[in-house]
């Protein structure tokens, strides 16, 4: 289980954010909000992994201002061995849990969209957040929503609250799909 940084807020703290090889930033914090559904970054890595996504997937459209990325074909057509990921480490002072988010896992198709070109348009569902559109939180925040659920499972573990912890915790897994229920 991974210590998140207070008692009020599934906030855990991350080391050695990087966009490819390149790292992005020493430490910043990460939240797990399954209400939300996509992956939200802040300005700066966000602009980072839209230069490495127009690089490694040469026709992608990205409008920056409207906060969109696509490619003009069905999501079942791109490539899945393209290099691009997010990694960093999840770091509760006590233990270091690697993380690396693949670009390829961030793909939708149109039809989640509302597209009128359905399933010939597959959007990059990583956008940048306005932070000052949400209370208290920090602007550095990566926000990593319901779409990690794909390939893990996460656990909110409030239980150290009842022996009066300064903390509460988070667990993750990797789906085990041979398994899976629901």
């Amino acid at each position: 289980m991974i210590h998140t940084v207070d008692k009020k807020s599934w906030d855990v703290k991350v080391q050695h954010v990087k966009v490819g090889q390149t790292k992005i930033t020493d430490e910043t914090r990460v939240r797990f909000s399954p209400q939300l559904p996509y992956l939200y970054l802040p300005e700066d890595i966000y602009e980072k992994v839209i230069d490495q996504v127009e690089s490694a997937y040469g026709e992608t459209i990205c409008d920056r201002d409207k906060n969109v990325c696509k490619i003009d074909k069905d999501c079942r057509s791109i490539p899945k061995d393209k290099d691009g990921s997010i990694s960093f480490d999840l770091d509760d002072e006590i233990s270091s849990y690697p993380f690396k988010l693949q670009y390829s896992d961030f793909f939708n198709s149109g039809i989640y969209f509302d597209d009128n070109a359905s399933d010939k348009t597959c959007y990059l569902v990583i956008f940048k957040h306005e932070a000052e559109k949400y209370k208290n939180v920090n602007y550095n925040l990566i926000l990593i929503g319901n779409i990690f659920m794909r390939n893990y499972y996460v656990v909110y573990d409030m239980s150290p609250l009842e022996k009066k912890e300064d903390y509460i915790q988070i667990g993750i897994g990797v789906q085990n799909k041979k398994f899976l229920a629901g």
